[in-house]
């Protein structure tokens, strides 16, 4: 009996420690409608040398290895700001979308690799 109360207080708690909040995965469809539509924040997560090849017009880069809380205070104003994130091919890109949902931010969507993007570059 002692055994099934435990176990039900820790599956209570992780449950209520859960958010619920995730990340979504767009299409450059919907990314350039958030861009152009809801001001969302670009955030290219590659190196700097990769940035610098070519990037997503007004896209921020913060590599992946970089990103700090203090770092993301200075780019996004508000937790909930709509933010889409972009790398290489789509794997620093999720990671660094859970990462924003961990640290509290609401509106996070993945757009995967820069081969998913058909507008403008700089």
């Amino acid at each position: 009996m002692k055994k099934i109360m435990l176990i039900m207080v820790i599956s209570l708690l992780l449950v209520g420690c859960s958010s619920g909040v995730s990340f979504i995965s767009i299409d450059r469809n919907r990314a350039e409608k958030l861009i152009n539509e809801e001001n969302a924040i670009v955030i290219d997560v590659r190196t700097l040398e990769e940035y610098q090849s070519g990037h997503i017009k007004d896209s921020i880069n913060i590599p992946i290895d970089k990103i700090t809380i203090e770092k993301l205070e200075q780019v996004i104003p508000s937790k909930d700001n709509n933010i889409i994130v972009y790398c290489r091919s789509g794997n620093r890109s999720r990671q660094t979308a859970q990462i924003l949902i961990d640290l509290g931010y609401t509106n996070v969507y993945d757009l995967g690799g820069i081969n998913n993007w058909s507008g403008e570059f700089e």
